[in-house]
């Protein structure tokens, strides 16, 4: 009897410490990347492979205090988040009207959910006529942070360093952020070198809390993802709901979800499902599909979306186009396609989901071999796609832009235009189409 107690024992005993070890591994395969806010308190957004945060961790003993008594509910949206940790900034007095507000933000997630986190704040502080100064940081596997301070403020503080060449990183690293902000401005040095690490950008307060309307935000919705209006079909628009348009519908059998933020415009989610099932059927807002032969069913959440695919939602997903690549791998590795490929000026490392066809990562280096090898010039995006991703960055119309000029300058679109009373200045890359800097003036 004494035995089979103890057996009984020692087996619920494995089977408890199976359960943790299985919820722990669930919980470890779960999170993908982080994005981090530093306005001195410094704040870590835990994000999972559905782009959901699933924990907010406080990185240093000003953020312990902070986060005391703060919980996230299940499933929330990186912008969701990052407006609620931003109204908890305002109420501790770490941000405010009669403050200097300098925020960094840094993350080694997909850069379109990096823009969703600054945009969300942005549009929280403008609402409340709170003025800011971002800087955007998009981390690789290299940046790393230490006991005093996040990979952004590393990052921020060796650049910094190297371009002044008059302090140390661990001194800069343990000044504040708006120290850090000062010095970028006393030493000049927001030049191309500078922004290609980092995106800087000042918000000023917004001049209207109108809504921007369904009819703009599909327009920038499909600026965004570099798609024609005339190629989608199966539109399926919600009405505004929490201060956002969310947009559905399909091009060429790909599915597309996207929420654009209903005031500023600012893209706050993306997601892309191939299902390879073009239903289309003759109708008003519908092309008539292709007749071919019948296809058996097939279940997305098993079916692989194949490397060409994969390659095309890469290459789409970065702005390049076939004819630019000179060299190209695909690998398939758990459960993503790794797509990588070369450019006469860049390195590309693009992981994609192999079911869905979602950008997982994106890593750019510069191309600094010099060879022999004839290359081709890349070809800019012209005049007009400037314009265009401009206008979709700021989340304004056209229509409402006066005065404005463009010039191509050391490989870049200089933009600048007034609405209303605000003069907007931005700088676009010319082949890549990356908002290099961006500033709004009254």
């Amino acid at each position: 009897m004494k035995k089979n107690s103890l057996l009984k024992v020692v087996i619920a005993a494995v089977l408890v410490i199976g359960a943790v070890v299985f919820v722990w591994n669930n919980n470890q395969t779960k999170a993908i990347g982080s994005i981090v806010i530093d306005v001195n308190p410094s704040l870590e957004m835990v994000v999972d492979n559905d782009y959901r945060v699933v924990d907010v961790i406080a990185k240093n003993e000003e953020a312990q205090d902070l986060l005391r008594g703060f919980d996230i509910d299940d499933d929330r949206e990186i912008y969701e988040v990052a407006e609620d940790l931003t109204e908890l900034l305002l109420k501790n007095g770490y941000l405010g009207l009669d403050v200097e507000n300098h925020i960094l933000i840094s993350g080694d997630v997909d850069q379109a959910y990096i823009n969703s986190t600054k945009a969300a704040m942005q549009s929280y502080l403008s609402e409340r006529d709170v003025k800011a100064s971002f800087l955007a940081a998009f981390l690789d596997d290299d940046d790393q942070d230490d006991d005093q301070a996040s990979a952004g403020k590393v990052k921020l503080s060796k650049k910094i360093a190297e371009l002044t060449g008059e302090m140390s990183v661990d001194e800069l690293k343990n000044m504040t952020l708006g120290e850090l902000f000062s010095l970028l401005e006393e030493y000049d040095v927001m030049d191309d070198d500078f922004d290609k690490d980092f995106v800087v950008v000042t918000t000023d307060p917004a001049p209207t809390n109108e809504h921007i309307g369904i009819n703009k935000a599909e327009e920038l919705a499909f600026a965004h993802l570099g798609i024609n209006a005339s190629d989608v079909y199966d539109k399926d628009y919600d009405d505004l709901d929490d201060g956002k348009y969310e947009l559905e519908f399909k091009v060429n059998g790909v599915e597309y979800e996207v929420d654009v933020h209903s005031r500023t415009g600012a893209i706050l989610k993306v997601e892309i499902d191939d299902k390879d099932d073009d239903d289309r059927k003759t109708g008003s807002n519908q092309q008539p599909a292709t007749p071919s032969t019948p296809s058996t069913p097939t279940t997305p959440s098993n079916t692989r979306i194949g490397a060409e695919k994969a390659k095309q939602l890469a290459l789409a997903h970065v702005g390049v186009s076939a004819s630019q690549v000179r060299e190209l791998e695909v690998e398939f590795d758990d459960g993503r396609y790794e797509v990588e490929f070369e450019t006469s000026t860049t390195e590309y490392e693009i992981k994609v989901h192999a079911t869905s066809g979602e950008i997982l990562k994106v890593e750019r280096d510069d191309n600094d071999d010099d060879d022999d090898r004839p290359v081709t010039q890349p070809s800019v995006i012209g005049v007009d796609r400037a314009k265009q991703l401009a206008f979709a960055h700021f989340g304004v119309s056209a229509g409402s832009v006066h005065d404005l000029e463009v010039e191509l300058d050391d490989g870049k679109y200089e933009i600048e235009f007034e609405i209303g009373e605000l003069e907007y200045e931005i700088e676009i890359h010319a082949t890549s189409g990356k908002v290099l800097k961006s500033e709004i003036d009254d």
